[in-house]
């Protein structure tokens, strides 16, 4: 006799005794930015993690690091803010950090490695493709990485 059994996918839900004590979480805009900090704050241990909030800011190779990006920099701090907000909300210390570099992943995968983070959380947009900056922090970084994704939109 043949039997076949269908299920259906099982969500996770975070939970403390699954909790991470050092997360790095790049701060971006769109839905699933917001989404990521949200994310890795349910998965934080306990009272003694830590919540990296890391807002790149790419320079083009062309210009110096040091070129004044005062439009970027705002972002970047209303970024860091909403993060640090977050956190707050759920009594999770938060660690703002900013870095002007010419690669967001290669600052990731770099903070990553000197906050000796336990996993890094990037909100994705959905789409059939992943950005460049994910799929390289995917392939190189030294710890766990989650993807958070809002739900699709309602039909």
């Amino acid at each position: 006799m043949l039997s076949l059994e269908l299920r259906r996918p099982v969500r996770a839900r975070p939970s403390a005794s699954a909790g991470y004590r050092r997360t790095l979480v790049p701060v971006s805009d769109g839905p699933g930015g917001e989404l990521a900090v949200d994310l890795a704050c349910r998965f934080a241990g306990d009272k003694h993690a830590v919540l990296v909030a890391l807002a790149p800011i790419e320079i083009p190779l062309e210009m110096p690091l040091d070129v004044p990006a005062r439009e970027e920099e705002a972002r970047a701090h209303m970024l860091l803010e909403r993060a640090l907000a977050i956190g707050a909300s759920y009594g999770v210390r938060v660690v703002p950090r900013t870095v002007r570099t010419r690669s967001a992943a290669d600052a990731i995968l770099e903070e990553a490695s000197r906050a000796r983070a336990e996993i890094v959380v990037l909100g994705v947009s959905r789409g059939p493709r992943l950005g460049s900056t994910i799929e390289f922090v995917l392939k190189h970084a030294p710890c766990r990485v989650m993807l958070a994704s809002s739900p699709p939109p309602a039909e």
